[in-house]
């Protein structure tokens, strides 16, 4: 019984030194305690016999080994035989012949999949890609857009027993390991790439069909943005410190009655007020990209010069007891400066959205009519599936291009002329200010009360009781409407069937 370290290990001593995939594979850490045994070619052609087609799965975590051994290999110097940016790494192909193949054949020829999990996995998740794509590309984004609760995913190139006869698996795509696997998935991801979309491919646009008869939802893979955010967020220093400037400079006026500075500060206020509620509704445009990343940081200048400059709080928190008025007033102006913070958040997620659909869209013609495939054959078969149904998969696909998702609830809105563009990607600068610092603050203010109830004088009069009432009903509303998102999340997620006359 043997790791799968020491099976890279065998194998590269029975290899010539400089073949490519392997003179890295000494420094290799597996992360299965498992062990795993050598298998003849005929056992692992067993193998795939008795193993269900979609359990031929990998684990997140596989992933991230799969990642790194490729990682490994180009440090040790390994040139895939193409020219690649180390950044996105060799494409699919390159991989395919020089870690796949190579690496496989060692363990007898199964799969990468089965090699890591002989005894299968089952299948939560479905990924749709071209391998034209390069490879960090390809797991950056799947890792980053793994869904939560997808324990094990079926991806093709590692699925497949890459060193025996594929093409004998694809006689009939219905029964193919992509269309069994794709039958047993929870959640199906595309991948997008830079070089092509998808959809030129026709497997890809078979797997859309596949998809739209199991009605499952469709999401875009998307790379990992907290880079992006982070740098935006330091773009945003100079605005924040301005808006600092601004502030002080309207406080030390304030307080200089030679210069009549009271009415030079309300002026003052007034202005960054207007310019930031006008910033706030210029905010939520994302489709204009320069446009919001204008308004956010003018909206943060002009609400940290308010905040500062303006030292006496509202008319209505004059109503409020003392106890409460500094928190309330503190909670309110970080709740509005954090939020054009989010605002810039989400006009990177909408931006990278739109060029993820960008890539969906190169060189693809409108429809799958015009998509082929590498083998002659797989297409007559594909095409004889699909039959004359090209046009409801072309709305799957025509869906998921402008929303970055698709659903059967999606499909029908699209049919009704419901402009859906980028409906999948959600903003959080409004819902998170909402459920976070009111809810917090709201929890605060009826733990207030819970106190004075304790209190040793009576102190707690029917309006307090009133307020207290109040609030909880808010707090009791808020964690209501979270709890129902996150189960509306777990019905789309576990792929309700629809309804008999709609199916």
């Amino acid at each position: 019984m043997l790791t799968p370290k020491a099976l890279v290990l065998s194998h590269r001593s029975r290899t010539a030194p400089g073949t490519a995939g392997h003179r890295a594979m000494s420094a290799i850490k597996t992360r299965h305690s498992t062990e795993l045994k050598t298998r003849s070619t005929e056992e692992a052609m067993k193998l795939h016999e008795d193993v269900d087609p979609s359990r031929w799965c990998i684990t997140f975590d596989d992933l991230k080994f799969f990642q790194s051994e490729v990682h490994r290999v180009i440090q040790d110097g390994e040139t895939f035989n193409e020219n690649f940016e180390p950044s996105y790494g060799p494409s699919i192909y390159a991989v395919n012949e020089h870690y796949i193949k190579p690496v496989t054949a060692a363990a007898g020829k199964m799969s990468w999949a089965l090699m890591m999990n002989p005894d299968g996995l089952d299948c939560d998740l479905f990924i749709t890609h071209a391998w034209q794509e390069d490879v960090f590309e390809f797991t950056d984004k799947v890792l980053t857009s793994w869904p939560w609760r997808a324990r094990h995913a079926w991806c093709c190139m590692l699925a497949n027993p890459q060193n025996l006869d594929i093409a004998a698996l694809l006689q009939s795509p219905s029964s193919s390991p992509f269309a069994l696997a794709l039958q047993s998935a929870k959640y199906m991801l595309v991948v997008p790439n830079r070089h092509q979309s998808v959809y030129t491919r026709l497997w890809c646009g078979y797997e859309a069909f596949l998809a739209f008869q199991s009605n499952k939802i469709i999401r875009t893979a998307m790379p990992s943005l907290w880079g992006e955010v982070m740098f935006a967020w330091l773009r945003m220093c100079p605005a924040l410190l301005i808006g600092i400037v601004v502030g002080i400079v309207g406080m030390i006026s304030a307080s200089d009655e030679v210069y009549d500075g009271v009415d030079v500060a309300f002026k003052s206020v007034v202005i960054m007020k207007v310019l930031a509620f006008l910033a706030s509704l210029a905010s939520q445009n994302c489709g204009n990209n320069r446009l919001c990343l204008i308004a956010n940081h003018v909206g943060l200048a002009s609400v940290v010069a308010t905040v500062i400059g303006c030292q006496n709080p509202p008319a209505f928190f004059q109503l409020l007891p003392i106890s409460e008025r500094h928190i309330m007033q503190t909670s309110v102006r970080s709740m509005i400066v954090m939020y054009f913070v989010l605002a810039e958040a989400d006009r990177i997620h909408w931006r990278v959205a739109e060029q993820e659909a960008d890539k969906l869209q190169d060189d693809y013609q409108g429809s799958i009519g015009h998509s082929s495939c590498s083998e002659r054959q797989d297409e007559v078969h594909i095409w004889n599936e699909i039959g004359d149904q090209v046009d409801e998969v072309d709305k799957v696909i025509q869906v998921l291009l402008k929303a970055g998702m698709t659903s059967h609830a999606l499909r029908d809105a699209h049919v009704q002329g419901v402009k859906l563009r980028h409906a999948g990607v959600v903003q959080m600068a409004i819902p998170i200010l909402a459920l976070g610092p009111l809810l917090l603050l709201g929890i605060w203010d009826v733990g207030f009360y819970v106190f004075l109830f304790y209190a040793p004088d009576d102190r707690v009069t029917q309006l307090d009781w009133f307020n207290a009432s109040m609030q909880a009903v808010s707090i009791i509303a808020r964690l209501g409407f979270l709890t129902l998102l996150l189960c509306l999340d777990g019905l789309s997620h576990d792929q309700l069937e629809p309804p008999a006359d709609e199916a």
